[in-house]
Order: C-alpha cells, then structure tokens, then sequence
C-alpha cells in the first residue's frame, strides 16, 4: 500500500525509492513537486511538469523516513517489469 494514499499500489504505477519505500508514481511525484515548491525553487517548479518522468523530479527527503530520495535512482516497478518479460 501507498504511505502517501494508503491504496494499494497497482504494479504498472508503483515505484521504489532508494531507501526501499514503495509508492504509487503520481502520489510521489507530487510530494516532490510539492517540496520544491516549498523550499522556493521556482525554477526547478517550473521546468518541472507532471507530464515529465518522476525520475526527473528535484530531489527532496523521503516521506516514511526522511531519508535524502535522489529522484535519478527512483525504480519504476512498470519499467523493470517490462526488462524481465
């Protein structure tokens, strides 16, 4: 499940961040929007749209652990999948 949404994640948009957390993609990807805005990094808000991959997010503490996520080293659960098949 979720940390963020609590909802089970479905395979195809779930991720795992460097520190073994899981989350649904969407869920995540705000929270690190939403730090970056927060830390007024307009530029890094602004070049950085929902349509872009998570993995290009700004980088900012993870929300189980607080652990620094760099968003380069996010795994997505659908891209390993689609490796293995």
């Amino acid at each position: 499940e979720c940390s963020i949404c609590l909802e089970p994640i479905n395979f195809e948009d779930g991720v795992v961040t460097p520190c073994l957390h899981m989350f649904c993609k969407k869920c995540l990807q705000d929270v690190l929007l939403q730090n970056a805005s927060q830390s007024l990094r307009p530029d890094v808000i602004h070049s950085t749209s929902s349509q872009q991959s998570i993995t290009s997010c700004p980088d900012a503490p993870c929300p189980v652990c607080c652990k620094d996520i760099q968003s380069s080293k996010i795994l997505i659960l659908a891209d390993v999948h689609g490796k293995n098949r």
